[in-house]
């Protein structure tokens, strides 16, 4: 097994410990380190604020609908 393992983002070789584990995969590491995911994702977000944002207003609206529904029937 190797100790090291080249970033995707900025293309340098860092020991495996700077890499998160993959969500998807049982014991595989990301293919960017953990500070070029950082930026990443945060690029992200500023890019596509306006989606997530919408997301989260339709989810708090479903939870409010769903709390006010739940509030007005009598437990059995």
């Amino acid at each position: 097994m190797t100790l090291k393992k080249l970033c995707r983002g900025c293309k340098t070789r860092k020991p495996r410990s700077a890499f998160n584990l993959r969500s998807d995969r049982r014991g595989q590491l990301q293919s960017r380190c953990r500070m070029c995911m950082s930026i990443y994702l945060k690029r992200h977000y500023l890019a596509n604020k306006a989606g997530y944002l919408e997301r989260r207003k339709k989810r708090r609206d479903r939870l409010r609908k769903f709390l006010s529904d739940a509030k007005q029937k009598p437990c059995s």
